[in-house]
């Protein structure tokens, strides 16, 4: 029977161990596949995606429990390290004077992920002023060419574009790759989401990938490529979040803290 291969949405959900809002986020943000028979009124999932995501949830669950890693904010005794990953990941490393010049600018702008004590993974990222940013996504000049004083730091209540400079993972053991970059992304989701709360806004979030990894994690999160800026090498990409329209998981809770801050300086305004 055509209905052996599907799960109801309350399977689906139980199998997944998910609480029905955060059942009805996955199937909204795409992760869970909704199907609509004919003459049926409710939709049903596909057995299949639902088994595979299941056991590639626990999977991570499992990695999670074992996990020693650790997210933190750096500090600029942490750039010789972040420059020697860059290096060994195989990518040309920013410059040590001009990390210093940015972290110093920016002191939230580095991010490390340790396991074991060691730097296994950072993203560095920091609002840019628009018209400077544009032109380094079109490949006109480098990041490191931007004058100092056009890079911000994060000031509330003051609209401005964002740029992930870059988000490297390290080579680590087999397996361990792929959970360092999902620990990343979900660590930078709560750090977008401290900086809704504090009344920051951004605008968009631009990103350039240069490796088939950048490129595959930009469209896992619903960044838009920007194909009009005609990247000059084969396989690099700029990309854009705006984020007034995206359904990104990366900036979801953003926007939510986002909206509570303004909906309170809002009300303490009219007090």
């Amino acid at each position: 029977m055509v209905m052996d291969r599907f799960y109801t949405a309350k399977e689906a959900q139980e199998r997944l161990g998910a609480s029905h809002d955060k059942f009805q986020y996955m199937v909204r943000s795409g992760q869970v596949r909704k199907v609509t028979l004919p003459g049926r009124k409710y939709g049903v999932y596909p057995k299949e995606q639902i088994n595979r995501l299941a056991a590639a949830m626990e999977a991570t669950a499992e990695l999670y429990a074992h996990d020693a890693s650790v997210f933190e904010l750096a500090t600029e005794a942490d750039l010789p390290e972040i420059y020697k990953l860059v290096k060994a990941s195989g990518l040309v490393p920013t410059p040590m004077k001009t990390m210093r010049a940015w972290i110093r600018r920016n002191p939230e702008s580095f991010y490390t992920l340790r396991d074991n004590g060691v730097v296994v993974a950072y993203a560095c990222i920091f609002p840019v002023q628009h018209d400077w940013l544009m032109r380094v996504l079109k490949d006109e000049i480098r990041i490191g060419s931007v004058p100092i004083g056009d890079i911000y730091p994060f000031t509330p209540d003051q609209p401005f574009d964002l740029y992930i400079r870059d988000l490297v993972i390290g080579r680590g053991e087999k397996g361990k790759a792929a959970h360092y970059a999902q620990r990343m992304i979900f660590e930078l989701v709560h750090v977008f989401s401290e900086l809704g709360a504090r009344g920051i806004e951004i605008r968009a979030i631009y990103a350039f990938a240069t490796t088939p990894q950048g490129n595959n994690i930009c469209q896992r999160l619903r960044f838009v490529p920007l194909v009009e800026f005609n990247p000059k090498i084969k396989g690099e990409m700029p990309y854009k979040l705006d984020i007034p329209t995206t359904s990104s998981p990366l900036i979801d809770t953003y926007k939510r803290n986002l909206e509570r801050y303004q909906a309170q300086q809002q009300s303490e305004h009219l007090e």
